[in-house]
């Protein structure tokens, strides 16, 4: 149910549009009258209305059944309802080869059929100790039987483990970034040289010497 990731942009588009589609904002490639295009949007507003009518019992019923698992001392969620906890734009925390690190999620993609399959993707800043930038990373959750713990998943949403450790994780990752930033904003810090100082005349070589870094 995809869609319940997006509840309160629709239920805001049904009843005044959005920055792209409402009464009064006229694309530039609309070809019809001011007055048709107004009638346009209003009939998509209108769909927009009659779908929530019958979206929203179930957008309410599955909330309160999923709030019940994610509000225990140790969440927990069941396979079929764990892309809930990935709705595109979620911090989290996840394993990249045996270290901790933070994303912010792109997509999850679900397919529940016979075989189901689960891909959530993240892109999170890589430092190598030179540079900085930013990767996309797609890996599955595998099924699992029964209720697991969120925060033993590979993938867990940062609020949640926040709350299970009083933000100290995250206050780790800010530091961590703060020191990153310094010293990806800071002076060169690797120097190559082997020219004339003009002042004796003579050649001189100086020493390279490199940046290394472990956070």
């Amino acid at each position: 149910m995809p869609l319940i990731h997006h509840r309160q942009d629709l239920e805001e588009f049904s009843l005044k549009g959005n920055a792209i589609y409402s009464p009064g904002s006229i694309p530039p490639s609309w070809e019809g009258t001011p007055e048709q295009y107004g009638d346009h949007v209003k009939k998509m507003m209108d769909h927009m209305r009659i779908l929530l009518e019958v979206m929203i019992p179930y957008f309410n019923a599955f909330e309160k059944s999923i709030e019940g698992c994610l509000t225990r001392s140790e969440p927990v969620i069941k396979y079929n309802d764990a892309w809930y906890l990935f709705r595109p734009g979620t911090d989290v925390y996840f394993d990249l080869n045996g270290k901790v690190v933070a994303g912010i999620v792109d997509k999850v993609l679900y397919q529940a059929s016979m075989i189901r399959s689960m891909e959530v993707g993240i892109w999170y800043l890589a430092f190598d100790g030179k540079q900085s930038e930013r990767r996309l990373i797609t890996r599955a959750i595998h099924p699992f039987h029964e209720e697991k713990e969120v925060t033993k998943m590979w993938c867990c949403p940062a609020s949640i483990w926040d709350q299970k450790d009083g933000g100290k994780r995250r206050s780790e990752f800010e530091a961590r970034g703060r020191k990153i930033f310094k010293l990806c904003s800071g002076q060169y810090k690797q120097v190559r040289h082997s020219g004339v100082d003009r002042s004796k005349k003579e050649v001189i070589q100086l020493p390279s010497s490199r940046l290394r870094a472990s956070f």
